[in-house]
């Protein structure tokens, strides 16, 4: 257990340090395997994509991420719950999304980080953009929902060809776009060999 935990320190260490400057390479990222990518994955998405973003008009948005469990390392399960709320605290809408993805479909040469321009006084956010090969809609979205009337609860399932993350810091979207991109790449090379 000890060792695991010292592989995990030394996992976070080396990420930070290769994905924290602006410019930085990613030779010390491109020398970890996948497990240990995914491990940092699933230890920091949790902290850093679960935050509360707040409007000019007093309302806020609540937004955690969970892990689901997965059979296979090539294929990230998470879910995503949205609580929006008035200045009074009067929640308005809800939303839980749960996302699959197929890493070894996912083109890490397009994944991008966009900053969401925000009207003064609401939080500056930060989407990390996965899209997959093609524009192949292997992504399954599938959601609840209700607005203003929770005994209106919606499901829907989609398959979509890209997904989104959201943070409020650009350096750690950064630095998770270099960790999925790393994964990406490691997964689409497993796909494609022969043994």
């Amino acid at each position: 257990m000890k060792i695991k935990r010292n592989l995990v320190l030394i996992l976070w260490l080396c990420l930070s340090a290769a994905c924290s400057k602006p410019g930085a390479t990613n030779d010390s990222v491109n020398q970890l395997g996948l497990n240990e990518t995914i491990n940092w994955l699933k230890l920091k998405l949790p902290i850093y994509a679960t935050h509360t973003t707040t409007f000019s008009d007093g309302g806020e948005a609540v937004e955690k991420f969970t892990w689901i469990d997965s059979k296979s390392p090539c294929t990230l399960s998470w879910q995503s719950d949205v609580t929006l709320a008035d200045k009074g605290h009067k929640i308005l809408s809800w939303e839980q999304t749960v996302e699959t993805v197929p890493l070894d479909k996912i083109d890490n040469k397009l994944s991008e980080v966009r900053h969401n321009e925000a009207k003064s006084g609401d939080t500056p956010v930060w989407e990390l953009y996965l899209h997959t090969v093609d524009q192949e809609p292997v992504i399954d979205y599938d959601t609840r929902s209700w607005f203003m009337d929770p005994s209106r609860e919606q499901k829907k399932l989609k398959h979509l060809d890209l997904t989104a993350v959201t943070f409020t810091n650009p350096e750690i979207a950064n630095r998770t776009k270099a960790a999925f991109d790393h994964a990406a790449g490691l997964c689409s090379k497993r796909s494609s060999e022969p043994f």
